[in-house]
């Protein structure tokens, strides 16, 4: 009996044991599945966020070649338009559909319109599979010297300095005409002090055209201002210490910092033409936009000449000092793009400003040489025979340098 006492005893020590370590093994299974499992969870975790930050980068990198390929695009077809131009010489103007170049807005795939019949639209659908370009571009140029250009506040001619002036003071003279609300709160505002702030920031004068030392009007962040030098942008302006945000808006689309040395009445906006005299109304200067692109009315403006008296035709009284106003109506110069590439949800957009500077700087200095007085030649002595008049020097051809056109400004977002 002892003995089997004993053994039943010895059994029931072997069971709890047992029982206590197959405990432990659960717990260490379940502690060991844990684990791995949060391993597991975390290494998916991990490369869904590469895979998504991956596949993201590579959205906004085809998003991003697109938009380039649509800038691409657009600087060959200023390219074009500035090699027509090249040919025709000074009859371009005769030819404006030469324009529809780079006006015509272009974009990628290629739309498909509902009138197309079925094999067209099939063609269409098999050249963009073709092309292995699955994202999308829009591209928009448009014209950008026919804004009053900030940097002829300082330029060497006297008239482009002076017509710049003019036009930004119109500007707010007729803002002050036609919002009551602005003539409130800017009927005593210094006008021409804001534009002598405008030129002192290009000038490397020291002393300020509204008299004393320029820089003293700049406070806090902008101790050290104006650099003396042009405007790299149109929103630098708002530095100036008499420019609101009011202001800046009224202006922002009306200047440019990549003008003409001009203004050319074939492409100014309504604003821009009402700048320069207040005898251009605003119905005047619908008129002039509705004959400038109406050949049955007449057609784009062939000179200077030809669109003042256009303005005197509608019944405007303008100032012989508005008819100084340099027209310029020969070929454009300046280029504004925006190309915007879209892939899936994501967007990237460049924009870029393309300018023929050798051409700005010919116009500058064929205004600075009119300026300039007549050589005086001494009278003739009698008896002696006089120098027979140099012939006029033949005219160079038009050559339009290679690559695609220059680029001044460039933007990414």
């Amino acid at each position: 009996m002892a003995l089997a006492s004993k053994n039943k005893s010895s059994l029931r020590k072997a069971l709890t044991i047992l029982k206590d370590r197959t405990g432990i093994a659960i717990i260490t299974a379940i502690m060991a599945l844990a684990f791995l499992t949060y391993i597991a969870m975390e290494v998916t975790y991990d490369a869904t966020v590469d895979y998504l930050v991956n596949s993201q980068d590579l959205k906004r990198l085809k998003a991003y070649y697109a938009a380039r390929a649509g800038l691409e695009i657009s600087l060959l077809r200023i390219k074009t338009y500035e090699q027509v131009s090249a040919k025709l010489g000074k009859n371009a103007v005769n030819y404006p559909m030469i324009n529809m170049i780079w006006q015509f807005p272009f974009q990628f795939p290629l739309p498909i319109s509902d009138k197309m019949g079925l094999i067209s639209k099939d063609e269409f659908k098999e050249a963009n599979k073709a092309s292995f370009f699955d994202a999308t571009f829009d591209t928009q140029i448009t014209e950008e010297g026919s804004k009053i250009d900030l940097n002829d506040l300082v330029s060497p001619s006297k008239v482009l300095q002076e017509t710049a002036r003019k036009l930004l003071m119109n500007i707010f003279k007729e803002q002050l005409d036609n919002d009551k609300a602005f003539d409130e709160k800017y009927r005593s505002f210094r006008f021409e002090e804001l534009i002598n702030q405008i030129a002192d920031f290009m000038s490397n004068k020291r002393e300020s055209l509204n008299g004393g030392d320029k820089t003293a009007v700049y406070k806090g962040d902008y101790q050290g201002y104006p650099p003396n030098r042009g405007f790299r942008t149109v929103s630098e302006i708002r530095v100036l210490p008499l420019m609101d945000e009011e202001l800046f808006n009224l202006l922002k689309d009306k200047v440019t910092i990549f003008g003409l040395k001009g203004i050319n009445p074939n492409m100014a906006s309504k604003e821009v033409l009402m700048s320069l005299d207040p005898a251009i109304t605003s119905e005047i200067a619908d008129k002039l936009i509705s004959r400038r692109s109406n050949e049955k009315e007449g057609g784009p403006f062939r000179s200077a000449d030809d669109f003042w008296a256009a303005v005197d035709q509608l019944g405007a009284r303008v100032s012989d000092e508005a008819k100084k106003t340099p027209i310029v109506t020969d070929t454009l110069i300046s280029f504004r793009i925006k190309s915007t590439g879209v892939y899936t949800n994501v967007r990237a957009q460049i924009e870029a400003v393309v300018t023929d500077i050798d051409k700005a700087a010919a116009r500058v200095a064929d205004f600075v040489k009119k300026e300039q007085p007549p050589p005086t030649t001494p009278n003739p002595i009698p008896g002696q025979p006089q120098p027979a008049p140099a012939p006029a020097p033949a005219p160079t051809p038009t050559t339009i340098p290679k690559g695609p056109p220059r680029i001044l400004y460039w933007n990414e977002q």
